[in-house]
């Protein structure tokens, strides 16, 4: 499970300071689905932190793009650029 990809999405979370929480819970879900346990010790150092949920992961996205994309009628996937009707 020590994949170059997995490296680097934490390399550049951590770097940035953003989505380590994500790139940890999409390391733990590959474990878990081949059955087997962290052994990589940045990945332990970091999952030390109290672990969210994916809902707790995606919730400040949702609302991101809630605010982003709602219009006057209140439905997500309308950009205020598409005008009163929609597109």
């Amino acid at each position: 499970m020590d994949s170059i990809g997995d490296h680097r999405a934490l390399d550049l979370a951590i770097k940035y300071k953003t989505h380590v929480d994500t790139v940890l819970a999409h390391r733990a879900t590959q474990l878990h689905t081949f059955g087997r346990a962290e052994t990589d010790r940045r990945y332990q150092q970091f999952n030390k932190v109290p672990s969210l949920s994916w809902y707790d992961l995606h919730a400040p996205l949702q609302t991101a793009l809630r605010a982003h994309c709602v219009g006057g009628a209140g439905e997500l996937g309308h950009h205020p650029s598409q005008g009163a009707t929609g597109g």
